[in-house]
């Protein structure tokens, strides 16, 4: 039988040199491969102990002091809720009065839409009742701005009656602050 030009050790030689070829790409992508999940789990073990440190210095939010405010979780327990008296232009984020067991007033920022779980402490500011058991939120201090300081300010006296606070004594009572429950502390991934 002819071959038509076809020489099988030439064809046996270039198979052997295309499956060493394909054998070293394979274990150049097995050790790629391996190297990429050493990493990303060495980032996510990193991430996991970054977060462990955040929550061990996890603090009770005060709205009076303004430094070193995105250096951690803050925590605040709420019994009362406000309906959002502001947001961004998109939208996005919902700016709400809380009300503490201690009937401190603080502001809180949110993302998206009311939650559901927040629903009894809206009744409970609204309509009386038995008071619900408090809600734990988390987030980082920042900064008040002033136009939020506005809305707030005026939602605060269409609840508590024309005149109800000032200026000068929402910086007093509610503080210079808000909880920015959108946020995570710098350098810290656990939400």
């Amino acid at each position: 039988m002819k071959s038509f030009g076809v020489n099988k050790t030439t064809d046996y030689r270039k198979i052997k040199k295309n499956a060493a070829v394909f054998m070293g790409v394979g274990i150049a992508v097995l050790i790629l491969g391996a190297a990429f999940l050493l990493v990303a789990g060495a980032l996510l073990l990193d991430a996991g102990v970054k977060a462990k440190e955040s929550r061990e210095k996890e603090a009770v939010f005060d709205p009076f002091q303004q430094t070193g405010l995105e250096a951690s979780y803050q925590t605040m327990d709420i019994v009362g809720l406000s309906y959002d008296f502001a947001e961004d232009f998109k939208g996005t984020y919902h700016y709400y009065l809380a009300f503490t067991d201690d009937l401190e007033i603080r502001v809180v920022k949110m993302k998206g839409e009311f939650p559901e779980e927040m629903e009894p402490l809206v009744s409970y500011l609204l309509y009386g009742g038995d008071e619900p058991e408090p809600v734990t939120v988390r987030g980082t201090a920042a900064v008040m701005e002033d136009d939020i300081k506005e809305y707030a300010l005026g939602a605060l006296n269409i609840i508590g009656g024309e005149g109800f606070l000032d200026e000068q004594g929402f910086d007093q009572y509610v503080g210079y602050c808000y909880l920015d429950l959108t946020k995570k502390p710098a350098g810290y991934g656990d939400r």
